[in-house]
């Protein structure tokens, strides 16, 4: 009985950390703007989606330089007291 409130307790209390979603870390790397999907780069930008992805670069210094704008506007209306 431990272990299903345990596991109950794991699972609820998980669902409110995927309640962010993606869409609000925009700001990490102009080339997620420009693909949406970098969870297996190895390129510059592995530093914030796939740190281990850092290994495949060649030793020595390297450098990125990128711009990017994102804009958003959102109404949001809860009816909940």
């Amino acid at each position: 009985m431990k272990r299903i409130l345990l596991f109950a307790i794991i699972a609820v209390s998980s669902f409110p950390l995927f309640a962010g979603g993606m869409q609000h870390n925009t700001n990490q790397s102009a080339q997620w703007v420009r693909t949406l999907s970098r969870d297996a780069t190895t390129e510059i930008d592995a530093v914030f989606f796939n740190p281990a992805g850092l290994t495949k670069l060649a030793d020595g210094f390297h450098f990125s330089l990128h711009s990017q704008t994102i804009s958003q506007s959102r109404t949001v209306t809860s009816a909940n007291p």
